[in-house]
């Protein structure tokens, strides 16, 4: 074929179909092709093939080094140029096919992180080369950022972007993380191999470390029973502003352990003491517990079968509104007792507590109601945050700031519902991204939702609620939200934003007001 006609500033599709399939044989060497393409295209840096690729793309795609460095010294083509098929550049293509050697030429040249069509980076592709399932994992290491504020990370420097928690990681080289609290004040972690920790401010014993010092390093609280001589396995732990409560095993038995302030009865302890410096065993229970909730005003445990609330009763502990101001020790709510399904799942905020049972309802208390919210599918995670209390209990409830409650819902599919008492129906949840994600955990604060996918990768995101239409009805509005189609006007928007340096994140959490953040991630 005879290209003569060939002109400086040549864009012909047929030259970069010629270029790049010569790229393909394998008998011709890198000088022969460079050679190749001077002879065939005066601008064999600038023609594209049928796809929208570039010279530099496949020989980046096949691992050809030499014509790399050729492309990008010789000819100064578009080193961060990208195709129209998947929005792939050269350094995407090179992890893509596993050519390091044409993927360290490109490097060493300045390549920059691109996004493709499907908002990833190279190095994204190269975490996608190795399969990851977050549900095979329980534990990691500790990666944070945020504020610091009131020191609940201890010394650790405050930061925009998550970074291992070295205080931690250094002072404990051998204990994995499970789970991590962030409060106002403190955090508490628990490990793998059942101990807890805390840092931050101590005032009224909210740390569990025996003292009311502030501690900047995590520190290991220590669970002391007389009546046991067994080892003591912490296996959860929930903290709020002014107190922690904890889960522990021992002789294969459950027990519910508390410590801190106890102004408005959430420690459980009977008689109720102004503040407990070291975790004390609450002994009031017999049933099988799965995990235990603390809230500002009040505490919750709960099982399979049972859930038990105590402390301020301002409308959110599931018990009728003509009972004592404060309930002192653990009171079992009643109106769950004869409900066939399982309780899979408890979550606290200040003004509410929200049931998930195994069947996909939604049971909520608040404002002495129980509202049953129906998502008609499996639900598999849920969150609340905000709630009102009934002020007149105490005044101190006068200085708080009411906000509305909210209730995120996480569906088996990997879907996220909102339920929002300006807008009473849980409705889903569309995320800005480019290419569908699985979600399989999620966090919601007051300013911001926070989840991890099933290829670990961790987001937070600020919604937007969708236009109301006027006259809408309930049972339209639930129709309408499942239907297959749904349209885009009858879903909240959340605009999302990816995590840097995180690849194998199992679990993402903060405190209520979103200023500080830690993500579990596995080495």
């Amino acid at each position: 074929m005879d290209f003569c006609d060939c002109a400086d500033k040549c864009k012909s599709k047929e030259h970069g179909n010629t270029l790049c399939s010569s790229l393909t044989k394998r008998d011709i060497t890198d000088a022969e092709l460079c050679a190749y393409f001077n002879q065939i295209c005066f601008c064999c840096e600038a023609v594209r093939d049928a796809f929208g690729r570039t010279t530099l793309h496949l020989a980046a795609s096949v691992g050809r080094a030499n014509v790399v460095k050729w492309l990008l010294k010789r000819k100064q083509i578009n080193i961060n140029a990208r195709d129209f098929e998947s929005g792939y550049t050269a350094l995407h293509r090179s992890i893509f096919y596993g050519k390091i050697n044409a993927a360290v030429a490109l490097l060493h040249a300045g390549a920059s992180n691109v996004l493709d069509h499907e908002n990833l980076t190279c190095l994204d592709h190269a975490v996608k080369n190795h399969p990851f399932c977050p549900s095979d994992y329980d534990d990691g290491e500790v990666y944070v950022w945020g504020t610091n504020s009131n020191y609940i990370f201890g010394i650790q420097q405050a930061r925009q972007t998550p970074d291992i928690w070295d205080i931690f990681h250094k002072e404990y080289p051998f204990e994995l993380v499970k789970q991590i609290n962030l409060g106002k004040f403190h955090c508490v972690v628990v490990t793998g191999n059942g101990n807890a920790y805390s840092c931050g401010h101590g005032q009224g014993g909210r740390l569990g470390i025996g003292s009311e010092q502030t501690i900047l390093t995590p520190k290991l609280i220590k669970f002391t029973d007389t009546q046991r001589q067994s080892p003591i396995y912490c296996i959860q732990a929930s903290i709020a502003r002014d107190h922690t409560v904890f889960l522990a095993e021992c002789d294969d038995s459950y027990q519910i352990w508390s410590c801190g302030l106890n102004t408005h009865h959430v420690l459980g302890i009977n008689p109720p003491p102004s503040k407990q410096l070291t975790p004390k065993r609450l002994s009031h229970f017999k049933q099988l517990f799965d995990g235990v909730c603390a809230a500002r005003y009040h505490s919750v445990a709960w099982g399979p079968k049972a859930i038990y609330t105590w402390g301020l009763h301002g409308g959110q502990l599931g018990h009728d509104q003509n009972t004592q101001k404060y309930i002192v020790t653990p009171k079992l709510i009643t109106r769950l007792y004869k409900i066939k399904s399982d309780i899979q799942e408890v979550v606290v905020s200040s003004g509410a507590t929200v049931v998930l049972l195994a069947s996909g309802d939604l049971f909520v208390f608040h404002e002495y109601q129980c509202r049953i919210l129906s998502a008609r599918q499996k639900l598999s995670g849920v969150a609340v945050v905000g709630g009102r209390l009934n002020t007149s209990l105490d005044t101190s409830l006068l200085v708080e700031k009411n906000s509305e409650l909210k209730i995120l819902a996480l569906t088996q599919h990997g879907k996220i519902l909102l339920w929002q008492e300006s807008d009473p129906h849980l409705v889903r949840c569309v995320l800005s991204l480019n290419r569908e994600i699985s979600v399989t955990q999620i966090y919601l604060n007051m300013c911001e939702i926070l989840f991890v996918d099933n290829e670990g990768e961790a987001y937070q995101g600020t919604l937007k609620n969708r236009k109301k239409k006027s006259g809408e009805s309930s049972s339209a509005a639930v129709r309408n939200t499942f239907h297959r189609f749904i349209e885009r006007d009858e879903c909240h928007f959340v605009k999302i934003t990816k995590l840097p340096r995180i690849h194998k994140a199992i679990s993402i959490t903060s405190d209520s007001k979103g200023g500080n953040f830690a993500i579990i991630q596995v080495i």
